[in-house]
């Protein structure tokens, strides 16, 4: 609901940035899965996958997963093995650490200035979907 309302109608834009927490030993596995699926455009579909079910996170099983999604298996593999998209998981962790971001998830809500984007509003946790549409409704209003 709210990607299709306020995303694709173009409203809004969208960043995703990465934060695997130490506290989970797979999640920057998962992280390094999930940018090897957006490379072959299927970020969301993968992110989807993952989060699906977080018990099994394992080399293999994400594998599986990406493979489910329709992912050509051995472009996966070859990202997998290398070091492009482990190093963007790493910059969104450097990136969330200079801004104090320790806790997932975090939404920033801001406005487009410039070159850059000033946050307005820091979301910590889990919120309701009602949350959000009056939060983005409120900021489209100014």
């Amino acid at each position: 609901m709210l990607r299709r309302e306020y995303v694709d109608s173009g409203r809004v834009i969208l960043a995703f940035k990465h934060l695997p927490l130490d506290i989970h030993p797979h999640a920057s596995r998962a992280a390094t899965a999930a940018n090897c699926a957006g490379e072959q455009g299927k970020f969301w579909a993968a992110h989807d996958a993952i989060f699906a079910d977080t018990t099994r996170l394992t080399d293999e099983d994400l594998r599986v997963r990406v493979g489910q999604i329709g992912l050509d298996l051995s472009r996966y593999d070859a990202c997998r093995s290398g070091r492009i998209a482990s190093s963007r998981v790493d910059a969104d962790k450097s990136e969330a650490s200079a801004l104090g971001i320790t806790a997932t998830p975090t939404f920033l809500i801001g406005r487009v200035e410039g070159d850059g984007v000033r946050v307005v509003q820091i979301v910590t946790g889990v919120r309701r979907l009602q949350t959000f549409k009056k939060l983005l409704d409120d900021l489209l209003d100014r």
